[in-house]
């Protein structure tokens, strides 16, 4: 595999449980057939491995088989010594897992997303963010975080009950979900914290775009069960920003940045 990630070589028997014949793997990349929240995965391991200079990985993930759908395997990444003057190349090994698909779904939901919400848990989405700093040194890449706290949460709890306050926060994990481009992550850091990985930001056109983005999934009002009925609360949120590597070069960095600037923002509404 070339460090694009397109095939340059491919064994019969990859193909035939790929669901694909040699030739039509040749210059495939493997994110065009692979889960794209496990290539997201895959490529914060590829960014280590780089990093690294050497070295190998394994991991399960899911790709898209043209004819069974999605299919699990266990795949084997290992970065092959460099020739001086040429690219690195990877070589993939892929085999079918001795479990079976439902119990990886579970444990795959188990590890990587907030059981609640659905989206990526705080491990998750600090690997992703761990990997675009890695990608963004190596390739000079900018990217963007938003730091997302829901104005009067605690309210919603103390009026209609924690199941009220639970409700509101899968609702906005799908409105989230449904307003994020395929580059974009989101994921929840605990409590009513969330955090948007904003790759697509390369400039502040970019990142305002994503902001007003994030700000529409409070436009319209949260529905919350009551005693059988339901009732409808309108919310706001606080956002702030951190910018890489203006604001920070490490997850940590980041985090903390856009913290101060959310809390910033919320204490100068509420002194208005």
């Amino acid at each position: 595999m070339a460090p694009d990630g397109r095939f340059q070589s491919v064994s019969a028997q990859l193909a035939h449980f790929l669901g694909y014949s040699v030739e039509a793997l040749i210059g495939k990349g493997i994110d065009e057939i692979t889960h794209t929240t496990d290539h997201l995965r895959e490529c914060a391991q590829l960014e280590l491995l780089q990093a690294r200079g050497a070295g190998k990985f394994s991991l399960l993930k899911r790709f898209r088989h043209p004819e069974r759908g999605l299919v699990w395997a266990e795949q084997l990444v290992l970065l092959m010594p460099q020739v001086e003057g040429r690219p690195p190349v990877f070589e993939v090994h892929v085999r079918e897992p001795m479990v079976s698909d439902q119990t990886l779904n579970e444990l795959h939901r188990r590890a990587f997303r907030d059981p609640l919400t659905g989206l990526l848990n705080r491990a998750s989405i600090s690997e992703q963010i761990d990997s675009a700093i890695m990608a963004g040194n190596r390739l000079g890449r900018s990217f963007a975080l938003l730091l997302l706290d829901i104005d009067g949460f605690k309210q919603v709890n103390d009026t209609h009950g924690h199941l009220a306050g639970d409700a509101v926060m899968q609702q906005l994990g799908r409105r989230l979900n449904a307003t994020m481009i395929e580059r974009d992550l989101t994921g929840r850091l605990g409590g009513d914290e969330f955090v948007i990985l904003l790759r697509s930001a390369t400039d502040d056109f970019a990142l305002k775009r994503g902001q007003r983005q994030v700000l529409r999934c409070f436009d319209a009002p949260f529905t919350l069960p009551k005693g059988g009925q339901a009732d409808k609360i309108a919310l706001g949120a606080s956002l702030g920003m951190a910018a890489f590597p203006r604001d920070g070069c490490t997850v940590t960095g980041l985090l903390t940045r856009a913290d101060h600037r959310m809390y910033e923002e919320k204490r100068s509404r509420l002194s208005a």
